[in-house]
């Protein structure tokens, strides 16, 4: 014993000193490769230009989308402004008061009527929108024979369509060069509309600017590094010092050996929208260097970046420090790996129950599928039975209320299956919120015995129900929660029971070792249903799993159940015990301990027995807070059939001022939570605060799918009076109508 465990001692030794070893030899490794990080290879000198450029050409889209979208808004307004347009005067206002501190950007009107045609300065007018002095510009056809086209053609057909146009030099003494999107608009006048090009200018410099700015790359800087924009024939759309002339090919041709045949390929690539390339030729110094294009998307331009090979950094080859730590890592991988197998036999056993798990969660997808995909079928199905009696001469009200009735349990199950899920969901990550109040336990069990009734009857079960030895019923915990376990528990007993079987419901009291303020209760269930085989009684607690067994496949359930009532009795100090053999019956038995209610309180409960007939409360005033219409409609339909006419306020805003500016008080508001422009909780507050006390103290109910205790929790802390969850139960509504009747 003593040498296999100085063995063990020796092992893991070994192991910490090859591991402090190794992880030296890495970390001189490492040093040398910074040492040398300076020194990239020619081919990563060049994916980091071409990174650079492609950062240049992300700016250029981004530039022109924002100038893009910014042009077709303006326009766009100018055009549809009071359903007229504007005049020349509004658009000067507009734009002025709009864009007069952008010092990169101006804004033009061009007339589009050429002046002095014929003549050597024919040409057309613009005026600047931008500035109080209302600049005057003249663009002459000779000067400016790209621009012509674009001034020349406006029209109705080219209103709100978006042109760009390369780099031209204005007509004022400052001659800034710059570039411009251009497009039509329509400029109301006394007799009518004239159309005029609206133009956007952006200088030259600041796009230069813009694709120039990659330095906060520090690494990656290279002297004499040069951005400018050409389109797919070469020519300079935005320019700069480093290119003379105004085409690209040209500029290659004056200082390399460069055919007309090798620029006419280079041209029809460039017309390929996913064109890259790197080329290689002398700049105007004579120096060798990488010429860079990249396309800018959405557009006929392409960036061209210049790079002097003479600024590239030092070249290093890195394989001699790779090796060197690949083998090192290798080797420490290999320790690693041999001492994780020594020991892994819990990791085979965790890996083991991951893998169950994981089978597990897909029987329960493949179940959850079955089980969802049924109540659906259903009310599909029933909807098209009920539409095909519509359409009948004579309707068969039986087969009608017959499919509304299937609609409504499978649409009662569908939401089962949710509430399932969501519990399930919430219990495990600790966001499970318990409500404790004063209530009868023994209420509570007879509550829930007299509800199965229907469900005993159908199936002939003997049902008994003992209740034995309780003399303090009263208690203090959260009753929904109690609730919920018995319920699931004797669910599951009436399920799994076949007809005429036997189920027996017992609670009982014992007192609490050491705890004289609290009392022992033991709730016990036991069937003669189908039970459990062994392996199936060591995981009927565990999430996502039902017992393979024809006679379960036909019942509709999540496996989540006896989940939830496990994870519920544990969050309220109790234990679950289970006895089960198949084919014979279960035992469930639950044990909890709960302080005893110093002052007994009478349970209540709503009164939501039917009334003969059809109930009307036509005298009440309603106020129904609703964003979504289909919801609304619903409702309205529902209220109409008892004869009340409700309003509507389509979100927490309108109904404040409805209640504000109402010459009478709302008997009731029934308020949505989740809501635009203002959510229900935060109009509440609102109401509750206001200086007519009456309108202050009305009736105020949630009627949301926020149904969880903390929501309604939330909704009486903003001052509401109680709580409806959606899907709404009618029931639930009369009582309310019937109490504010009286």
């Amino acid at each position: 014993m003593k040498d296999k465990r100085g063995k063990r001692i020796y092992s893991i030794l070994m192991v910490v000193i090859l591991n402090i070893a190794l992880f030296i030899c890495v970390i001189f490794s490492v040093l040398s490769a910074f040492n040398n990080s300076e020194k990239v290879s020619f081919s990563q000198n060049i994916e980091n230009v071409r990174t650079l450029t492609n950062a240049s050409a992300n700016k250029i889209e981004l530039e022109l989308a924002n100038r893009t979208k910014e042009l077709e808004s303006v326009s766009g307004y100018i055009n549809t402004y009071h359903s007229t347009g504007m005049n020349f005067d509004e658009i000067h206002s507009y734009l002025s008061a709009l864009y007069a501190s952008e010092g990169n950007f101006s804004w033009q009107l061009i007339n589009n009527t050429l002046e002095n045609e014929g003549k050597n300065n024919a040409g057309f007018s613009a005026i600047g929108l931008c500035s109080e002095s209302d600049e005057q510009f003249f663009y002459r056809v000779d000067s400016y024979p790209e621009l012509a086209k674009i001034f020349g053609v406006a029209g109705e057909d080219n209103v709100g369509i978006v042109h760009y146009t390369g780099e031209f030099t204005d007509s004022l003494p400052s001659h800034k060069k710059s570039s411009a999107i251009t497009t039509t608009v329509r400029v109301r006048t006394e007799d009518g509309y004239e159309y005029k090009t609206m133009m956007y200018l952006l200088e030259s410099d600041y796009i230069n600017e813009l694709i120039a700015n990659n330095n906060d790359i520090d690494t990656w800087n290279f002297f004499d590094y040069s951005n400018i924009i050409i389109d797919n024939s070469g020519n300079y759309v935005i320019s700069n010092s480093y290119f003379q002339g105004t085409n690209f090919m040209d500029y290659i041709s004056l200082y390399n050996d460069f055919t007309s045949d090798e620029a006419d390929i280079l041209l029809e690539k460039l017309k390929q929208e996913d064109y890259h390339e790197v080329l290689y030729y002398q700049n105007n110094r004579g120096q060798d260097c990488a010429y860079t294009i990249v396309p800018v998307q959405n557009s006929e331009w392409h960036i061209l970046s210049i790079v002097p090979l003479s600024s590239f950094h030092n070249t290093y080859d890195f394989s001699n420090d790779f090796l060197k730590f690949a083998i090192v890592l290798i080797a420490l991988f290999i320790v690693d790996g041999i001492a994780l197998l020594m020991g892994n036999s819990k990791l085979r056993h965790l890996t083991k129950r991951a893998k169950e798990a994981s089978e597990s969660k897909s029987l329960f997808l493949s179940s959850m599928s079955h089980d969802i995909r049924t109540p659906l079928n259903a009310i599909i199905g029933t909807t098209v039975i009920a539409e095909k009696q519509l359409e009948e001469t004579k309707i068969d009200r039986e087969a009608v209320k017959e499919s509304i009735r299937m609609i409504e349990l499978s649409g009662t199950h569908l939401l089962t299956l949710i509430n399932d899920i969501l519990d399930v969901s919430k219990i495990e990550s600790g966001k499970i919120v318990l409500q404790p109040s004063e209530f009868s336990i023994v209420d509570i069990v007879e509550r829930m015995v007299e509800m199965c009734q229907p469900k005993v009857q159908e199936k002939n079960f003997v049902f008994e129900t003992h209740i034995e030895n309780v003399s303090h019923a009263y208690i203090k915990s959260d009753a929904l929660r109690l609730n919920q376990i018995f319920i699931n528990i004797l669910s599951n007993a009436l399920k799994y029971t076949e007809p005429g079987g036997k189920i027996l419901v017992e609670l009982s009291e014992e007192p609490t070792p050491g705890k004289p303020e609290c009392a022992r209760y033991i709730y016990k269930v036991s069937d003669t249903g189908i039970g459990m085989s062994p392996e199936f009684v060591d995981t009927v607690f565990e999430r996502f799993t039902r017992a393979v067994d024809t006679r379960i496949n036909s019942v509709q359930g999540t496996g989540l159940g006896m989940a939830i009532v496990k994870q519920l009795v544990t969050i309220l100090g109790g234990t679950i015990q289970v006895e089960s053999e198949l084919n014979v019956g279960s035992v469930f038995t639950v044990t909890l301990d709960f302080p005893i209610a110093q002052t007994p309180v009478e349970f209540k409960s709503d009164d939501n027995k039917k009334v003969e007939g059809v109930e009307y409360f036509p005298d009440l005033k309603i106020l129904v807070v609703e964003d979504n219409n289909i919801n609304w409609k619903v409702l309205d339909k529902i209220l109409n059939y008892y004869g009340v006419k409700a309003e509507r306020a389509e979100n927490g805003k309108i109904a404040v001022d409805k209640v504000q500016n109402s010459e009478f008080v709302y008997d009731l508001i029934l308020m949505d939570i989740q809501m635009p422009v203002m959510n229900g909780l935060e109009a509440t507050k609102i109401i509750r605060g206001l200086q007519d006390k009456k309108k202050a103290s009305m009736a105020i109910y949630a009627m949301t799918a926020d149904a969880f205790t903390e929501d309604i929790q939330r909704c009486l802390e903003a001052g509401m009076n109680g709580h409806l969850a959606k899907p709404i139960e009618v029931d639930k509504l009369l009582v309310l109508f019937r109490e504010l009747a009286k």
